[in-house]
């Protein structure tokens, strides 16, 4: 992946800046859905912030663009989750939608 750039003087806060960037480069095809993201804390390392803050980039990417494996510590673009998120029978830990409450399983 070719590396991000971030500005302390555009104003734009550091994760919304590696949101964009992040958000520009899947729209643009330039991050093929199931393509592994950098770790949170490879991330952090690479561009030295804090991992609060490529976490924060990634929580919004995860909500809005992509699909990650919450607990997992990595995003993927699009696709399927990694990991354990899927118990016996291949439904949603928390039911029906992921989301717990009526019709979830259980």
């Amino acid at each position: 992946m070719t590396p991000l750039t971030l500005s302390q003087a555009s104003g734009v806060p550091f994760w919304r800046q590696i949101h964009d960037q992040l958000a520009d480069r899947i729209r643009a095809g330039t991050l093929a859905p199931g393509e592994a993201l950098p770790s949170v804390r490879a991330l952090a390392a690479e561009l030295a912030v804090s991992v609060i803050t490529t976490k924060k980039a990634y929580e919004e990417l995860v909500r809005w663009l992509a699909e990650g494996a919450a607990g997992a510590g990595d995003v993927r673009v699009g696709g399927r989750r990694r990991g354990g998120a899927r118990g016996a029978g291949g439904r949603s830990r928390a039911g029906a939608g992921g989301v717990g409450g009526p019709g979830a399983g259980g």
